[in-house]
């Protein structure tokens, strides 16, 4: 999951396997609470031989250099996405564990990103996905406070703007996931 969210986050959707071995060493030491208990190599191995969600792509070979790069990513997009959301969820991020209420932590963590269209659907996957009743709603009161906060500024792309946290809380609704309230409805 943290792999997952690293990527999406640094909009690395390919990684060298130098940088993916990085990439678990630092989920070990920013994670010590779920710290894994295998070499990252031999985690990446247990990966590739029991899993399809993350592959090895075709090697490329470097300039002047008689060596072959190899280079994985998900399989899908839905997957980095799916897992993203469930990383943070669990809260498989740095500095997670500050914040004690999950709602609180979740829409904390998104602040950053509302607007990020490359974290769309990570958004709405973390909606929409049954994790309880309250994660949905602390979302969508995150969005809606965004929106508002956009509504009350005086600039020429207001109107892009709340069209895009429209389009996601609509399709956060669509979903099945949350009711707005009357007084907040689309």
């Amino acid at each position: 999951m943290y792999l997952a969210l690293y990527m999406a986050v640094n909009k690395k959707y390919v990684l060298e396997r130098e940088d993916l071995l990085d990439v678990f060493l630092e989920s070990n030491i920013n994670l010590p609470h779920h710290k894994s208990s295998r070499e990252p190599k031999d985690l990446l191995f247990l990966i590739e031989e029991r899993s399809a969600v993350l592959i090895k792509r075709s090697s490329i070979l470097e300039k002047n250099i008689s060596k072959l790069k190899e280079q994985y990513e998900f399989q899908h997009t839905t997957f980095l996405e799916y897992l993203s959301g469930c990383a943070i969820v669990a809260g498989h991020y740095p500095n997670a564990r500050q914040i004690k209420n999950p709602d609180a932590r979740i829409s904390a963590y998104f602040k950053n990103y509302w607007e990020d269209e490359s974290m769309r659907e990570i958004i709405i996957f973390t909606a929409t996905i049954p994790w309880t009743l309250d994660i949905p709603q602390a979302i969508v009161h995150a969005l809606l406070d965004k929106r508002e906060e956009i509504s009350k500024l005086n600039e020429t792309d207001k109107s892009k703007r709340l069209s895009y946290i429209n389009s996601i809380l609509q399709q956060i609704i669509d979903e099945g996931a949350v009711l707005l309230p009357e007084d907040k409805l689309l």
